[in-house]
């Protein structure tokens, strides 16, 4: 695999493959125009809650401008795998997001993910099944910090944080930009943002998002596509009263609805009842190239989030800013799915579930000046949410005497859970000399949490299909994290880097238990993490290079186990996950008409000892799926030591480039990406229906715009192989009843399948 990989790196960035990451690689030359930037080395970020420049700050960072989230077709964070290379995304059922092969998959309702996700200095809720991925508009630039983040950002940032920061209201003139697409399988994105001075130091900002992703899933059965629509709107208000006080007011308001979502079924074994219904009703052969559906229930997604925040800056003697940061949000999702994949009514149709997610966090924190021989930001940050769940599943379950008897079975739950968080945070580093710089950082945390679950016959269900009854826990937790470091510049151009980050995720309960023999209280999750880094700036600032070097431990990882006393999947602690790789970047200009970058993760992420998961349902002994506990066998469960996590390829390679010449008055322009992923398994222990081959991801883009970037016109094609790349593979609900244990689906999402459209920008 390295020697397929190396020689395309070297097409890119030369000789000089031997610096390269924290990669600036979507910072295009127009990005860097439109930053006001005029070489490489002017790229800003706030990965340190100050702006710096990128070649300064001692850690590794993706960055994304607004140009290039719109090149990219960049609509949510769940995209963002498609530029950050550490960066992982996994939809549909148990879905989760990852940074260097650190995420929480879960089907707990009050787990929290591993990757904070903060937008404007505000820390939205991360559940650990991301089905309503944040959407990006407006966007002034998205950071992907790699490694625990807990000294400046939030709360669990374990694996990393996404900093994403909106373009901000500008008092100097009115002013205002639009986006629209629109491609041969009906995606449609239509975006727009005006700009409003009040007076001379205020302004308003309104933007807008419409985001559908076009068809995706036909079901063959009803004769209908897919039919979902995101629609967002963002107002910020922006005051500055006085030359050392701003204010800062935000709010926002989306919602995602939609019909027609679900799975595709891959494989099932011959003459099942699984494989005839889906021959007989809908003519659909199982196949990794199935984008079909054959469903009689509806499936149906409601998503809505809004909130708001007032963020307060006042600059205090000494030049030091004190800031507040107040902020409430509300998180609501409701899916109803037809679980059973065939239209046959109440084997397994009604599967709905709903949540609801309110949180409210105050921050104080003050910050330094910049260019001191002392810098430091400190604050503390309180954090409170509430949760209540609920859900119905009911069906025939394919068992005669229920079918014949038009009686079900079904189960349902109600669940409530809090969350607190208080916190003292701080991170300080200290210029020793010119060249040679200390970083320290400390946070304490007290996290409390607690859930209770109830479990009752589905009314007009003659039974359960499962286990029933009530359960509460909760959990207090005291932490001390923090980091230590040192900085050294050999130049203003070259620098190196080390660093030493004893991360925290607070503990959970496992609040949808299978049985009260689990333990209910999640441990907190404890990541060490080490790396070594460098950034140089090469060729007069037309060459960014950069390199990270990382290990990471995670004691008491949160991940699915298996229970085997009862066989089945519940939330808790693997011993560990080991996880450790490098990552490498570079960003070019050789001439001023052509831009490229280049980004690679090489990633090896395992299980630690003692961590157990269900085999699939066709592996046996023979496979090496048996564990042995205290001398007794367990059929169907393996030992998962040593295999690579859940959803993480090993080798990630991102390639883009652009060329523009002047073509009359105007500028033609061509755009090019490449994405190679190595193999990806859904299932630690290797069942080989629940993993995805290698792939290559093509697009291209060619077009034409005004020389000062007000307005462009583009052709596009993403996927352009074609290749039907999916976003989760799992094993096909209710298969055993379906007649068909060892059967495979797939979830895809817009990008699993080629399109080609056109795109319209425009500024004034």
């Amino acid at each position: 695999m390295a020697r397929m990989l190396w020689p395309l790196q070297a097409s890119l960035i030369g000789l000089a493959m031997m610096t390269a990451r924290a990669s600036p690689a979507a910072e295009s030359q127009s990005g860097l125009a439109e930053n006001g930037a005029t070489s490489l080395t002017e790229i800003v970020v706030t990965a340190q809650k100050r702006e710096e420049k990128f070649q300064d700050v001692p850690l590794s960072v993706t960055v994304v401008n607004e140009s290039q989230l719109l090149d990219r077709n960049i609509a949510d964070v769940s995209q963002l795998q498609l530029i950050a290379p550490s960066f992982s995304a996994h939809a549909g059922n148990g879905g989760f997001l990852t940074i260097r092969g650190v995420g929480t998959q879960s089907f707990a309702r009050s787990a929290e993910g591993d990757v904070a996700l903060i937008i404007d200095n505000v820390s939205v809720p991360s559940g650990a099944n991301p089905q309503d991925p944040l959407a990006l508009y407006d966007v002034k630039r998205v950071e992907v910090l790699a490694g625990p983040q807990g000294t400046l950002f939030g709360k669990n940032a374990a694996a990393g944080a996404i900093n994403i920061v909106t373009n901000a209201p500008d008092p100097a003139a009115v002013s205002g930009s639009g986006h629209i697409e629109y491609d041969d399988r009906r995606e449609a994105r239509v975006q727009a943002a005006v700009n409003l001075p009040v007076s001379d130091s205020s302004a308003l900002r309104l933007s807008g998002n419409y985001f559908n992703p076009g068809k995706i899933y036909d079901n063959l059965f009803t004769h209908e596509w897919n039919n979902q629509h995101d629609d967002g709107i963002r107002v910020r208000y922006l005051n500055n009263v006085t030359d050392r006080l701003q204010i800062n007011i935000i709010a926002d308001y989306d919602k995602t609805k939609g019909s027609g979502v679900g799975w595709t079924i891959i494989d099932a074994q011959p003459g099942s009842f699984l494989t005839n219904t889906l021959a007989a009703k809908c003519g659909i052969t199982p196949s990794r190239n199935n984008g079909n559906t054959c469903l009689d229930a509806p499936s149906v997604i409601d998503y809505e989030n809004y909130g708001g925040s007032l963020q307060i800056d006042y600059e205090i003697p000494a030049g030091i800013t004190l800031t507040s940061i107040s902020a409430a949000r509300t998180d609501k999702i409701s899916n109803q799915y037809d679980t059973d994949s065939v239209p046959i009514n109440d084997v397994f149709n009604r599967n709905d579930a709903s949540q609801t997610v309110k949180s409210f966090s105050q921050e104080f924190r003050l910050t330094s000046p910049s260019n001191q021989t002392f810098e430091y930001v400190a604050g503390v940050y309180f954090y409170h949410s509430t949760l209540a769940a609920s859900g119905n599943q009911t069906g025939t379950f394919n068992v005669p005497p229920l079918v014949a008897a038009g009686l079900t079975v079904g189960n349902s739950f109600d669940t409530e859970g809090r969350s607190q968080s208080v916190a003292i945070f701080g991170q300080s580093t200290i210029h020793v000399t010119d060249r040679f710089s200390l970083i320290a950082g400390v946070r304490g945390d007290d996290d409390q949490v607690g859930a209770s679950t109830r479990k009752f016959v589905t009314p007009g269900s003659i039974g359960p299909f499962a286990g029933i009854g009530s359960f509460a826990a909760s959990n207090t937790h005291q932490e001390l994290s923090g980091k230590l470091g040192a900085q050294f510049n050999f130049t203003p151009d070259v620098m190196v880097y080390a660093t030493a980050t004893k991360g925290f995720k607070g503990p959970a309960i496992n609040d949808q238990a299978p049985n009260p023999s689990v333990p209910l209280v999640v441990k907190a999750e404890i990541p060490w993490n080490y790396e070594i880094g460098s950034k140089l700036s090469l060729l007069d600032h037309r060459l960014l290079l950069a390199a990270t070097a990382y290990t990471m431990t995670i004691e008491n990882y949160q991940v699915q186990l298996l229970d085997t006393a009862t066989a089945q999947s519940y939330f808790g602690n693997a011993k560990s996950l080991h996880t450790r790789g490098v990552e490498l970047s570079a960003l070019a200009e050789p001439i001023a008409q052509l831009s490229l970058s280049t980004s690679l993760n090489y990633n090896d992420a395992t299980y630690g000892a003692g961590t157990t998961f269900n085999c699939g349902p066709t592996q046996g002994a023979a496979q090496g799926c048996q564990l042995v506990v205290n001398g007794a066998n367990f059929a169907g469960v393996a030992d998962a030591s040593g295999h690579q996590a859940i959803g993480q390829p090993k080798w990630k390679l991102i390639n883009w480039g652009e060329f523009h010449v002047p073509v009359a008055t105007v500028q033609g322009f061509i755009q090019a990406d490449a994405m190679y992923s190595d193999a990806v398994t859904y299932s630690a222990v290797y069942d080989p229906g629940n993993s995805f081959g290698a792939y290559w991801m093509l697009g291209a883009r060619l077009g034409i715009r005004s020389a000062d970037k007000r307005w462009s016109v583009a052709l596009f094609g993403r996927n352009l192989t074609d290749k039907r790349v999916p976003v989760l593979v799992a094993d096909t609900p209710v298969a055993a009843q379906l007649g068909s244990p060892g059967s495979h689906a797939q979830y895809l999402d817009q990008d699993s399948f080629r399109q080609v459209g056109i795109a319209m920008d425009f500024k004034f």
